[in-house]
């Protein structure tokens, strides 16, 4: 998406005639171009910014290299400060920042000339720093609105600085949050917050900050010492930090050629670092890019992941362009569940998880016994399955004269009337169109549920640490006597606000669901007129049963 917009400005620039001069300007590289030189050299009092330029350029400043180019600078314009002199730490701060202020960091930056408000602004408050006029200082950061592409982290940190400088730690602290409303990683930003956060008092935050500009910046020998002077300043509490292990469970997503599931209960587990915190509430992940796209080379990130129920964690990723997504944790006794869903310019992708303490069973055992070969992925299907398309919207399910042979035939909407043959580790199940044609289908292609079903199929559903669900959308059930009455909540969370209760004996009609939260299976029903979300059971025990 941002290459095509890019593309576009490109075409306009060439074919729209120039009105001003300052369309005319060459695209700016970066804080380094000569003409940012020119502007910001001579508010330098006793700053080498043209020095922290030339290391900034002897590094690849494109995507996150960027930010780690930044970083070095930082540190080298931080150098001549005395331990303790906050201000010139401040200044140094400013400074680095100025270098992203000129551009769109990412690589792409080339594209665009800054605003006269960014040309005129950033030089004019720093010099305004330099004569201790803060207030200044602050207009002339102010002149670019918020959520502008250009300095879309360099100018929020500079306001966030001035606001420290000025005494408003609410204002700074509001300042480096709207860096991470755009961007996952900013090393510099988590420097200053972490900085703020001790001010504060709220060490447990500062920590995590220190934590993730050391994860950042692990393979990046030469700020190793910036980094241990701030990690130990803000140490993590080790004891709130242990190892788990991430199991994979399913994949999916949707696009130009249509929607798509995946298995992953095969897929290699891997480790993860979590901390769970009470105060703030938050679950804290420690140690790999993402969750869910693990790459030993890249990037490592600390994720923190705020608490928005009982059991129930949530971070809204930040939002780029059409770009947006969430991660969303739950936590029951002794295991994590988890999802993850992005939406994107021309798609969407989602995928759950399980995270165990690392001397835990396997918590994927449960799905073994929905494999109907071995080594197969968990099945979806049986015989009398109704099937619609192909996972990629096509109508035409390619298919075989015989389990496991070339998929040379074709077959429509039909129904599954023989299998599962087993092939290796693939299911292949037999499928008659309503044209009388029938052919193998194997269950799984190109790594995908081939066969999308329309009705009959097998639920795949497990919810850990909760009783196998009973009930069904679309039919009856009631709360077991004995037990007292069941509450209906707003939303599947133990903590919602309670909207009702449906009295022991008493019959109600299940809408919706199932949802798995807190180790507990909640459906959503209708009782004398009232909607709401109550759970099944817990444990091994059942509160509800279906009637009839």
């Amino acid at each position: 998406m941002r290459r095509l917009l890019l593309g576009l400005v490109l075409i306009l620039a060439l074919i729209v005639p120039h009105a001003t001069a300052q369309d005319e300007q060459a695209w700016w590289e970066d804080g380094c171009d000569p003409r940012a030189l020119a502007l910001i050299e001579p508010t330098a009092q006793g700053v080498d910014y043209a020095g922290a330029c030339a290391l900034y350029r002897t590094c690849d400043p494109t995507g996150d290299g960027s930010f780690v180019c930044q970083m070095r600078a930082f540190d080298y314009l931080r150098a001549p400060c005395a331990p303790g002199d906050t201000l010139c730490e401040k200044t140094a701060m400013l400074y680095a920042a100025a270098l992203l202020a000129f551009d769109m960091p990412g690589g792409e930056s080339t594209s665009f000339v800054p605003p006269d408000t960014v040309i005129e602004g950033v030089p004019r408050a720093l010099a305004a720093v330099q004569a201790g006029d803060y207030a200044a200082a602050l207009a002339a950061y102010q002149l670019t609105p918020p959520n502008t592409p250009f300095g879309d982290s360099a100018l929020p940190i500079s306001r966030a600085v001035v606001f420290e400088l000025l005494g408003d730690m609410d204002a700074a602290l509001d300042e480096y949050n709207s860096v991470f409303d755009v961007w996952f990683t900013q090393p510099l930003a988590w420097y200053g917050r972490a900085q703020l956060y001790g001010r504060l008092g709220r060490l447990d935050e500062a920590s995590w900050d220190a934590l993730a500009l050391a994860e950042y910046l692990y393979n990046t020998p030469e700020l190793i010492p910036l980094v241990d002077e701030l990690t130990a300043q803000y140490p993590v509490d080790s004891s709130k930090i242990s190892d788990w292990v991430l199991y994979p469970i399913s994949g999916g997503g949707s696009g130009v050629v249509g929607e798509f599931t995946a298995d992953a209960t095969l897929e290699p587990p891997f480790s993860v670092r979590l901390g769970l915190y009470d105060d703030p509430a938050a679950i804290i992940v420690v140690g790999v890019s993402t969750l869910l796209d693990y790459d030993e080379d890249a990037p490592r990130l600390v994720q923190v992941i705020p608490r928005v129920g009982a059991g129930l964690y949530r971070l809204e990723y930040p939002a780029f362009w059409d770009n947006s997504g969430r991660m969303t944790l739950d936590l029951a006794p002794g295991l994590i569940s988890g999802s993850e869903s992005i939406t994107y310019f021309e798609g969407a992708s989602r995928r759950s998880f399980l995270i165990a303490p690392v001397d835990a069973p396997n918590p994927r055992s449960a799905w073994d016994a929905l494999r109907v070969c071995p080594g197969a992925a968990v099945s979806k299907v049986q015989v009398g399955t109704e099937i619609s398309t192909s996972y990629f919207g096509d109508p035409i399910l390619p298919a075989a004269e015989a389990p496991g042979g070339e998929l040379a035939l074709e077959v429509g909407a039909g129904v599954i009337v023989e299998g599962p043959a087993c092939v290796g580790s693939a299911a292949w199940w037999r499928v008659a169109d309503e044209s009388g044609r029938s052919g193998w289908v194997p269950e799984i292609y190109n790594n995908a549920y081939l066969m999308n079903i329309r009705r009959g199929g097998v639920s795949t559903f497990i919810c850990p640490a909760a009783p196998l669900p009973r009930l069904q959308v679309g039919t009856d059930a009631r709360v077991l006597p004995g037990l007292g009455a069941n509450n209906l909540r707003e939303e599947p969370i133990a903590d919602a606000a309670r909207v009702g209760s449906i009295p022991e004996g008493e019959i109600f009609h299940v809408i919706g669901g199932p949802i798995c939260r807190s180790g507990h299976v909640w459906w959503q029903v209708e009782y004398q007129g009232v909607s709401g979300w109550t759970a099944e059971g817990e444990g091994g025990a059942y509160w509800l049963a279906p009637v009839g």
